[in-house]
């Protein structure tokens, strides 16, 4: 299990980032969507979208809908906003083996 740094605020409503995942070196994108008030993920690994689109919410593996390989991740605490992402929430990669 591990915690994936995430930032907040309007200097960070869009941002590209790179976590190594086990054996995977993703590029994660987030993205504010401004109109829904949600934040989106999209993950990359060597150039390709795996996962586009992602919502996060609390408490459910956000990238269930997409069968990776990748494992797991799970938003924890409260429902993220511009604001509080990284804050009062943290998202949690999950290794397929546990």
């Amino acid at each position: 299990m591990n915690i994936i740094p995430l930032q907040g605020g309007s200097v960070n409503a869009h941002q590209r980032f790179e976590v190594q995942l086990g054996d995977n070196l993703t590029t994660m994108l987030l993205n504010w969507k401004t109109l829904t008030e949600l934040w989106s993920l999209d993950i990359e690994i060597e150039g390709v979208r795996i996962v586009s689109g992602a919502i996060l919410l609390p408490g459910s593996d956000i990238i269930a809908h997409w069968r990776t390989d990748i494992g797991r991740l799970v938003l924890n605490g409260d429902k993220p906003t511009l604001d509080n992402l990284g804050v009062n929430n943290q998202l949690v990669w999950i290794p397929t083996n546990d």
